[in-house]
């Protein structure tokens, strides 16, 4: 920002007198009322200047009573919540706050069609490819540019991952790369599958419960257990009626399968696991994560 700032002074976009532009570190020698501070922090980014006045956390800069903070861009969408914690943060500091949603305060980022078709003129380019906004903007740039006289063969319409080739025989998509979000998980980059990111959020929204038992296959009995362990699904104390039934409706399913001749622990366990599975949805409507681990006792 302090270097758009100085590049709009060199070019004459923004004047002011040079005495009355002072780094953030001088702000202590002069009255609130003397005061006109550019921050960063438009979209509630959480590391920004305003942000960090809202939450109180700046270091040079503490909003008070009084004080009067314009925001002058609109949130862009996906970023609302953020900048509405930024503007109730500002108002619990005591500050006036004047943005879009009261005031005609918004100035855009991006430029015009008029402006747009200027730098097209300037520029003359040979070829135009839009890369940036959502598709339907693009197409607008691409239908603006042949408004302009750049015909269709001198332009394209790329999606993400389109590979284009600019060569003497013009303008062409060779090809495709894997493009889009890259999940960095400590070390590792891109190595975690969909199918470990669907459990992690199973768990983070139902979490687990563990039933662990001993059981002699030669006697077809339960020799100790089952244990009924929760994590992040039930507090146990709150509901021992349940875990109780959990527990009898365990006894039953593998006395059953024992019954029936299946004693190969991989066909109990997944039995098991259904049925649990069943059980608890029925009675919680809630999908936790289950565990068996049944030990074999010779």
């Amino acid at each position: 920002m302090i270097n758009n700032i100085e590049i709009a002074a060199r070019l004459g976009y923004l004047k002011f007198i040079d005495k009355n532009y002072i780094p953030i570190e001088n702000i202590g020698g002069y009255k609130d009322n003397e005061l006109l501070i550019i921050s960063t922090g438009s979209q509630g980014e959480p590391l920004a200047g305003l942000t960090r006045m809202a939450m109180q956390s700046h270091q040079k800069v503490n909003i008070r009573d009084g004080d009067v903070v314009i925001m002058s861009s609109s949130p862009i969408p996906g970023n609302e919540r953020l900048v509405n914690r930024v503007i109730d943060g500002l108002y619990r500091c005591g500050a006036k706050v004047y943005h879009q949603g009261i005031a005609d305060v918004h100035v855009s980022g991006h430029g015009s069609r008029e402006e747009i078709k200027l730098m097209l003129n300037l520029i003359q380019p040979k070829y135009v490819i839009p890369f940036h906004g959502e598709y339907r903007h693009q197409a607008s740039m691409t239908r603006l540019a042949e408004d302009m006289g750049i015909t269709r063969d001198r332009s394209y319409l790329a999606e993400i991952g389109d590979v284009i080739e600019i060569s003497s025989e013009g303008l062409r998509k060779v090809g495709t790369v894997n493009a889009g979000p890259v999940y960095v998980d400590g070390i590792g980059i891109g190595d975690v599958g969909s199918a470990v990111l669907r459990d992690r959020l199973q768990l983070s929204m139902d979490g687990t419960l563990t039933v662990v038992m001993a059981m002699d296959k030669a006697h077809k009995n339960i020799m100790s257990g089952p244990e009924i362990l929760t994590r992040g699904f039930i507090y146990v104390k709150e509901s021992e009626e349940l875990i109780r039934d959990i527990r009898q409706l365990t006894k039953g399913i593998v006395a059953e399968q024992m019954q029936m001749g299946n004693l190969q622990l991989p066909q109990i366990t997944t039995a098991l696991r259904d049925a649990l599975s069943g059980y608890i949805f029925e009675k919680t409507e809630r999908n936790p994560v289950i565990l068996p681990i049944i030990m074999e006792v010779f």
